[in-house]
């Protein structure tokens, strides 16, 4: 199993009908979202599974692509990770 995380300031409520729509169009990709309120600041990391490579990559840039159009620069990292 193939493992990414995102991670960004966006609160999981904003993003939670464009991560429907990308987790629709990458049906073979798992996305948690974990919401986190640390040092009084909203974090959301969302948590990409995937056994295809190139799947995983795709839904990735989805997710950022969706970020980015949230005025935020997310933060990839390969594994679990913590935002």
């Amino acid at each position: 199993m193939l493992v990414r995380t995102v991670a960004s300031g966006v609160p999981e409520g904003t993003m939670a009908d464009p991560l429907r729509a990308i987790a629709a169009d990458f049906p073979g990709v798992d996305i948690g979202s974990y919401p986190a309120f640390r040092q009084g600041k909203i974090s959301t990391s969302l948590v990409l599974r995937a056994t295809d490579p190139a799947a995983l990559d795709g839904a990735t840039e989805a997710v950022l692509a969706m970020l980015r159009s949230l005025g935020v620069e997310p933060q990839v990292l390969e594994g679990y990770g913590d935002s």
